[in-house]
């Protein structure tokens, strides 16, 4: 066999293996909004009192993204080939906190830069852009900080910073470290979401890396969704009497203010002894993106990411 031959088999290789990971990415994304319709069709039709049940809306939809999404897509990923898992660290408690400070500086300031983008898109369009983040205050607190605080993060470090960024190592931690961070952000499948999952994905994708372990990510992962979400929540059912509540309110925006600043000061103090291994895998970073994006698997994946994201901003 030729070098050139061997060169465009392993390109293929490459390939199909990338386009195994769209599959995966796609069942995340597609099975839960099928599994959701069918049963709501078939009930709707059967007239059935279930459907005036609140309750049962929102345990169809975590059954559907929990019990099915996220298991069909971890099976997938499963059977591909991962290399070994670097030497357990654990994170220091301060590292923990600075990860976290960083975190969530990541999350408000994003935040704020896609709520400016949406505003301006609502402005052109006539009409504000949906935010699928504002539907959950309307769900009960308690299935809130369940989901949120719990499955979301269990599931997701499991999948995006475990699985999935354990086999992407070999191309390099900084390929590895950004393609997890943009699938988990792509995922999310609306602008809302999309730059805060991305910057948040790479902090906790980074500390999957120098660790080696997902308890670290998974307890940071829920931290940050509860300030970022459920804190609030929390805070207005306290009594108004003598101003707690707003006291209370204050405090938490004051904290807000400084997580920020703190999170910016961290991250400038220790970007230079940030550091990512080169993977084994000897290709061209411009080819590593081509391969990745370039097959059926990730091209349908990203193709249903683009069309969910234009339904929030224009039909929703």
């Amino acid at each position: 066999m030729d070098s050139g031959h061997g060169a465009a088999m392993g390109y293929r290789e490459h390939r199909r293996l990338f386009s195994r990971m769209g599959w995966a990415l796609l069942s995340l994304l597609a099975l839960p909004v099928a599994v959701e319709i069918i049963p709501i069709f078939l009930l709707t039709l059967m007239r059935s009192p279930l459907m005036e049940q609140s309750w049962f809306g929102m345990a169809l939809s975590a059954a559907a993204v929990y019990l099915v999404g996220y298991p069909v897509a971890w099976a997938i990923l499963r059977t591909l080939p991962a290399p070994k898992p670097p030497q357990k660290s654990a994170l220091t408690p301060q590292q923990f906190f600075r990860a976290l400070f960083v975190a969530l500086s990541a999350l408000y300031l994003t935040n704020l830069i896609t709520v400016l983008l949406t505003d301006a898109i609502g402005a052109l369009r006539g009409a504000p852009v949906s935010n699928p983040v504002e539907a959950l205050g309307s769900y009960p607190l308690a299935y809130s900080l369940i989901v949120s605080c719990v499955l979301a993060p269990l599931a997701e470090e499991g999948m995006f910073r475990g699985l999935l960024l354990g086999r992407l190592r070999p191309y390099g931690e900084p390929f590895a470290l950004v393609i997890s961070a943009l699938t988990f952000a792509m995922m999310h499948g609306n602008l809302s979401q999309l730059l805060y999952a991305f910057t948040v994905g790479l902090v906790l994708g980074y500390v999957a890396l120098r660790t080696g372990r997902l308890r670290e990510c998974v307890l940071l992962h829920a931290l940050v969704n509860f300030v970022g979400g459920s804190l609030g929540p929390l805070l207005e059912l306290l009594p108004q009497q003598y101003g707690i509540r707003d006291l209370a309110l204050g405090a938490m925006s004051l904290g807000v203010v400084c997580a920020i600043v703190l999170g910016v000061v961290f991250f400038l103090r220790c970007r230079r002894s940030l550091w990512l291994e080169r993977g084994s895998v000897e290709l061209s970073e411009g080819r590593k993106w081509g391969l990745f994006f370039a097959n059926p698997g990730m091209a349908v994946y990203t193709l249903a990411v683009v069309a969910a994201v234009c339904a929030f901003l224009f039909l929703v």
